[in-house]
């Protein structure tokens, strides 16, 4: 008699190479990304609440630790991840051991590694590494020599079949496998160049006892693998009690389809983000702090300002305005001007009027965006649009793209059954304080400005 095995779940995190991005009608690399044109940046797949995109729920799910953008695999939801023993440092997961404290007792020191505060005597890895090489840091001061020495120096090995160990609140464990990591390079703009060789794209799956085709423990029908589910499907003996080699053969012989044959001989699951329309996976890049994911409330939707060291989010490329930021050239981990501008740059993609996380905008839209730095500079001769900060759009303007570019007057009515909303209305035909503001960068350096094609003017389409 072969006694039940109850199975944890696993996570697995994946990337791939760049795909491309098309500005202003250059493609980069030769791929356009889901409809998103940089400088005319067609938001195709900005999140949307409630909808799921080939198995992944957009806008839709976050975790205690680890916040995916967006992601529901095959019923599996990953509600309560909190990462155990992996830290980031600034925005990306590129090895840093900051923050992970003795693998005794994690996150021990008075103060994180690459901030300034009072002494750190061997608490952590890094900060004894820190200390045996300049033995101030450890006895008298923390000081920014000491954070230098952190930053260049608290590096550990982040490469493909990097597992990251995770524990749910339901006291499973669970894991992220890398199984592919790429370093994007150079970006277009419109027009110039962003130097994006510090964004790494991850791919990532959830990780599983073992692969389909080798025999081991049974594997139950939410073992996020497509492999595994067809066979528990005709088969739940292999669900329930022993992935024997009956199961084995049937693997073999059942699993035929794209990404079955991709799952059939690994030991992960499918990929976090989901897939594309070929059945590529997705891919992700890790993000510091976690994203407010609800919508209709004030201050929903965007980045939380005090989040635990070591939470980050999965940014989900070409279906997350998290990544598509990112993309854009807004890292936040670069500096904190950038953090904020990256904020905006998120309400402005999904259009998030309010700053309460709903998107007032269509699926396909085209707009271009500027901002204060240059980084995006204004490479199309387009109508205001409306005007963003972390908190959402300071300015609209008739016309906008509200409700799909149907009319202002839906913002107009949302706005005013939700009192929290401050946004002001810049008119065109009036020309006046607000529109001048909405239009001016330099007055506010974290604001986003889009502007969009207005139908019948500058060659903009009608429908």
């Amino acid at each position: 008699m072969r006694a039940e095995i109850t199975m944890a779940l696993f996570l697995a995190t994946t990337g791939s190479a760049v795909a491309g991005v098309q500005v202003n009608g250059v493609q980069v690399n030769g791929v356009q990304v889901n409809g998103v044109q940089v400088n005319g940046v067609q938001v195709n797949g900005v999140q949307v609440n409630g909808v799921q995109v080939n198995g992944v729920q957009v806008n839709g799910v976050q975790v205690n630790g680890v916040q995916v953008n967006g992601v529901q695999v095959n019923g599996v939801q990953v509600n309560g991840v909190q990462v155990n023993g992996v830290q980031v440092n600034g925005t990306q997961l590129e090895g840093s051991y900051i923050g992970l404290g003795s693998a005794g007792q994690p996150n021990t020191c008075s103060h994180i590694e690459n901030a300034q505060g009072a002494a750190l005597n061997n608490c952590s890895p890094c900060a004894t590494l820190v200390g045996d090489a300049d033995n101030y840091c450890r006895a008298t001061y923390w000081d920014s020599l000491c954070v230098s020495r952190a930053t260049s120096s608290c590096r550990a090995t982040i490469t493909t079949g990097t597992t990251l160990q995770t524990n749910f609140s339901n006291g499973q464990t669970a894991g992220l496998v890398i199984t592919n990591r790429s370093q994007q390079g150079w970006t277009w703009t419109g027009q110039n160049w962003v130097d994006n060789s510090d964004v790494w794209w991850n791919s990532v799956n959830w990780q599983i006892p073992h692969a389909p085709n080798v025999a081991g423990v049974a594997m139950p029908a939410s073992t996020p693998n497509a492999c595994v589910r067809r066979v528990v499907a005709s088969d739940p003996y292999c669900g329930v009690s022993s992935w024997d080699g009956i199961c084995v053969n049937e693997a073999n012989s059942w699993c035929t389809g794209a990404i079955e044959t991709q799952q059939k001989a690994v030991a992960h699951g499918d990929s976090v983000c989901g897939y594309d329309a070929s059945n590529n996976p997705r891919q992700t890049i890790f993000v510091a702090g976690l994203w407010d994911m609800r919508s209709g409330v004030e201050g929903a939707g965007g980045k939380r300002t005090k989040t635990p060291v070591g939470q980050f989010t999965l940014a989900c490329r070409s279906v997350g305005a998290v990544a598509k930021c990112v993309e854009f050239g807004y890292k936040p981990w670069v500096s904190s001007q950038l953090n904020l501008l990256h904020q905006s740059c998120v309400r402005a993609v999904r259009d998030d009027l309010c700053g309460d996380g709903t998107s007032h905008t269509a699926d396909g839209t085209t707009i271009n965006i500027t901002d204060y730095l240059g980084i995006q500079p204004d490479g199309a001769v387009w109508s205001l649009d409306a005007a963003f900060t972390p908190n959402g759009a300071t300015y609209v303007t008739f016309g906008a793209r509200v409700g799909g570019g149907a009319s202002t007057g839906n913002f107009l009515n949302y706005k005013a059954a939700h009192p929290y909303c401050t946004a002001q209305v810049a008119d065109p035909y009036v020309q006046d304080g607000n529109w001048a503001r909405a239009w001016e960068l330099s007055n506010n350096p974290n604001q986003i400005r889009v502007e969009r094609v207005v139908c019948g003017y500058e060659g903009g389409p009608c429908p």
